[in-house]
């Protein structure tokens, strides 16, 4: 079945509050993706953000974010008024405006709590007793970071799951699939480390070490020190990898599929000292591989899931993703600096892969053609075929609609592309810089930057090449 989806996450739309919504507004976006023919909707992470803003650091691998609890379905549930919604608007078109959401999100809320009925408590500790196994020690993590009590951040949580379910239920009515983020490690400072230590390594003082990160690659030439906890591997497997069939559970019940982050970590994982300053200093360790993937995809179906397997790939992670079963990704932005035999020049693709045009680490795809070498970008436009005005952006942008037209049309069963791409926009709109601290997960499109997008064209697109579902 071939299918095409689009790259968007939920922060980047349009909205009054702050940031994007699971409200109106990603129902409109639903709506729009299942008119162009695309069949599945990619977001990163839902979780809660952590350092950085960053929805791969986040304080529970468990929660949602509630920033993307949307007010105006609050009225609709009856626990908020119509004249209290000013309070939650932000004027903020163009980039997720986090300060205002980090200082006012959690009080509004509590005001929803605080006068709430027994109805939506009772619903409220339902939920609570569901989801028993991470809960109640989020709520004891957050209570120390942030004060307030266990029930209001139970609350929040079922606030946040309602509306999800809610928004997943009418999208996938529209025919729309909802494809989910799944980061392999967890922050240092997160409420898994601290109610989990022992599945964790760590040093005499009970802190992380050593620590995650990556060699340097295409993304980050010096590498990358994440400074995540590494996972004592030999304890889960005595405990017969609960925590991670219970994680596996809690984000399928979210999302249709799942993309496994850092997939090349269940073959083999990179180990720093948590004392070291760059990532060139570390050591690969054996991961572990079928042992606990098997019972995933067992327990949860193989078809849910999906492998990114970028970065420094060997054949040890290559034969983990045979033997699996998975999809692995492809990104036609690496295609143009090597030879013919390049894997992910379209042509070289198997059936089983994801194809994008770039992911949320990438530049967009015109700031990519921009930034290229002349060489390299010589090597693309004869590629893809493009004459005449190559740099031209625009949803219309010649180098787009020929870097979609060979990806839609290769033997990828499924292809994305990032909205920024589909609108032709160039580096400016880029939704992350591995390595930068600071400065990223900021992008939103407003409505008339949506409308500007040729519905026709796309929806042509997938129908021509086979990609539309039913």
């Amino acid at each position: 079945m071939r299918e095409a989806g689009v790259l968007l996450h939920i922060t980047c739309l349009p909205g009054a509050y702050g940031s994007g919504t699971i409200g109106a507004p990603a129902l409109r976006f639903a709506q729009w993706l299942a008119d162009c023919g695309f069949s599945l909707w990619q977001v990163l992470p839902v979780t809660p953000v952590g350092k950085g803003n960053s929805p791969y650091s986040s304080p529970s691998a468990f929660a949602g974010n509630l920033f993307l609890i949307d007010p105006e379905v609050l009225v609709d549930m009856g626990l908020l008024s119509a004249d209290e919604l000013p309070a939650w608007q932000c004027d903020s078109p163009y980039a997720v405006d986090f300060d205002f959401l980090h200082r006012t999100r959690v009080p509004l809320l509590h005001k929803v709590f605080a006068k709430a009925d027994n109805a939506a408590l009772e619903q409220a500790e339902n939920f609570r007793l569901h989801e028993a196994f991470w809960i109640d020690d989020y709520a004891r993590y957050q209570i120390k970071a942030e004060g307030k009590t266990l029930d209001f951040w139970v609350f929040a949580q079922w606030l946040f799951d309602a509306q999800w379910q809610a928004f997943k239920s009418a999208a996938n009515k529209m025919g729309v699939r909802l494809l989910g983020d799944m980061p392999i490690y967890v922050a240092a400072e997160s409420a898994d480390f601290a109610a989990n230590p022992e599945l964790f390594l760590k040093d005499a003082d009970g802190l992380p070490s050593p620590v995650a990160g990556v060699p340097p690659d295409y993304f980050a030439p010096r590498g990358q020190l994440w400074g995540n906890p590494l996972y004592d591997w030999e304890t889960h497997r005595t405990q017969k990898f609960a925590w991670w069939k219970a994680r596996a559970a809690r984000i399928l019940a979210q999302f249709d599929r799942v993309r496994i982050d850092h997939f090349r970590a269940f073959s083999r994982y990179y180990a720093m000292p948590r004392s070291a300053e760059e990532a060139v200093y570390g050591l690969w360790h054996n991961g572990p591989g079928m042992e606990l993937l098997s019972p995933l995809l067992n327990e949860f179906g193989e078809e849910r899931w999906l492998a990114e397997d970028l970065g420094e790939i060997d054949d040890t992670v290559r034969a983990l993703l045979t033997k699996s079963g998975l999809p692995g990704m492809r990104v036609l932005q690496f295609a143009f600096g090597g030879g013919s035999n390049n894997l992910h020049l379209p042509h070289n693709y198997p059936i089983n892969v994801a194809a994008y045009t770039g992911t949320h680490d990438n530049n967009t795809l015109l700031g990519y053609i921009w930034s290229a070498d002349d060489d390299e970008r010589n090597r693309a436009l004869a590629y893809l075929d493009v004459h005449g005005d190559w740099g031209r952006g625009g949803a219309d942008a010649p180098v787009v609609r020929a870097a979609l037209r060979t990806l839609w049309q290769s033997p990828a069963q499924t292809c994305f592309a990032p909205l920024q791409d589909l609108l032709g926009y160039g580096a400016d709109t880029r939704m992350n810089i591995p390595g930068a601290a600071e400065g990223n997960w900021g992008f939103r499109v407003t409505k008339e930057q949506l409308a500007a997008a040729n519905t026709a064209w796309l929806r042509g697109l997938n129908e021509r090449y086979g990609r539309v579902i039913g």
